[in-house]
């Protein structure tokens, strides 16, 4: 037990000699260099941006407009008045009927507008486009259905080229059909509607976007 105190007290006083020998503690020393920056991290993946979808080819030009149309249909009869004088070339003889009350041709349709007109024969269904004309059988020349138009009328005439009495206007069911384009501007072109049939003229004014207005009269 004596030997062990002995020990302790021996290993005491070394660590008491060896703690009293350091010395005081130093200043701080300077601040060492920076060391390096680390790499920097990869820039992430950048989102796919939405596809702007190509410009679409600018669309054909519409049918030039004709507004709106108005058609009417006459029932013919044979109350014609004549002119001139019959198998005397120089008085130019002719048959002609009309009507002064047609407020469809304005002012407006006889500067820009257009009027046409489809003559039908003796209740047939087919229409042509006037004037027209028709071979003579054993004569001279021809005969012809003509068409005329003015501020608020039209006038529909029946002659020959020889001046003898002509046939046509004396049958009881023939049928006139007269097509008034507004025409707003002047865009459509009054030539080419000249070489159509009436329902060629028809389907025009359609696709056109043109509204129709029909009326049915009859002429005495």
């Amino acid at each position: 037990m004596k030997t062990k105190l002995r020990a302790f007290f021996i290993l005491a006083l070394v660590s008491f000699a060896i703690l009293s020998c350091e010395g005081p503690i130093g200043p701080e020393g300077p601040q060492g260099a920076k060391g390096d920056s680390g790499a920097a991290g990869a820039a992430g993946v950048a989102g796919v941006a939405g596809g702007a979808g190509a410009t679409g080819a600018t669309g054909a030009a519409g049918a030039a407009g004709a507004g709106v149309s108005t058609v009417v249909s006459y029932t013919v009869g044979t109350t014609w008045t004549s002119s001139g004088t019959v198998n005397v070339p120089s008085t130019f003889y002719k048959r002609e009927t009309g009507i002064t009350n047609v407020t469809a041709i304005s002012s407006s349709v006889m500067s820009t507008g257009i009027v046409l007109a489809f003559f039908s024969e003796n209740g047939g269904t087919d229409y042509w486009q006037l004037p027209k004309t028709y071979p003579l059988t054993g004569g001279v020349g021809t005969e012809i259905v003509d068409f005329r138009f003015k501020l608020n009328g039209w006038t529909l005439s029946n002659f020959r080229e020889d001046s003898a009495e002509p046939s046509v206007w004396a049958r009881t069911s023939n049928r006139l059909r007269i097509v008034i384009i507004n025409n707003p501007g002047g865009r459509i072109d009054v030539n080419a509607l000249k070489r159509m049939s009436w329902p060629e003229v028809e389907n025009f004014l359609k696709s056109s976007g043109s509204k129709i207005e029909e009326f049915n009269e009859v002429l005495f």
